[in-house]
């Protein structure tokens, strides 16, 4: 638990990032998967201190942040070392997941190129996904929005099955953070 009260201070210095907050009674008790939008430097660290409560949070990065002390420190998991395997295994230990699945920080009013690895995430887990919109890159909106889950398969999930979850969840963020997207 020391970690908890650490990180809450560290993190309190973001306080001041944050414009308003909405839906945040809709995140669940359980383990779910947190996909978001990325619009700017502040995403992550502002996310963390409205979420953080009892349980570790564990973000799935881009290597250029997994160096960064805050997210190793939060176990963040690399993206191209078996993300998918990591993020069920952390899921079904109890724990939850943070995602971008545009990758690197985008602040224009599309939103495009995102990857799918939160979609096979919520298949292979059957666990509720947490779709979020973030507007602003200095002064951050965060819109959380109603869970909503999958039915879990197993085994290879087909790159179309893929696509088509993944649209489905970025359509929802999509109108949370006020932007229009580009379908994969």
């Amino acid at each position: 638990m020391t970690w908890l009260w650490t990180w809450k201070i560290i993190l309190s210095g973001n306080k001041s990032r944050i414009k308003n907050v909405k839906g945040l009674e809709k995140v669940p008790e359980e383990p779910y998967l947190l996909v978001s939008n990325h619009n700017g430097y502040y995403d992550a660290p502002v996310l963390l201190l409205i979420l953080l409560k009892n349980k570790p949070i564990h973000f799935i990065a881009r290597r250029l942040w997994y160096s960064f002390v805050y997210l190793k420190w939060f176990q963040c998991i690399e993206e191209k070392t078996g993300a998918v395997k990591k993020g069920v295994g952390y899921i079904k230990k109890g724990e939850s997941i943070i995602i971008m699945p545009e990758s690197r920080i985008n602040t224009t009013n599309l939103i495009s190129e995102y990857k799918t690895g939160a979609a096979t995430i919520a298949l292979l887990s059957g666990v509720k996904v947490l779709p979020v919109g973030i507007k602003g890159d200095k002064k951050l909106e965060i819109n959380i929005g109603k869970p909503f889950k999958y039915q879990k398969m197993n085994g290879q999930i087909p790159l179309e099955k893929r696509r088509k979850i993944m649209n489905e969840i970025m359509s929802k963020i999509a109108k949370l953070s006020s932007k229009r997207i580009k379908w994969i």
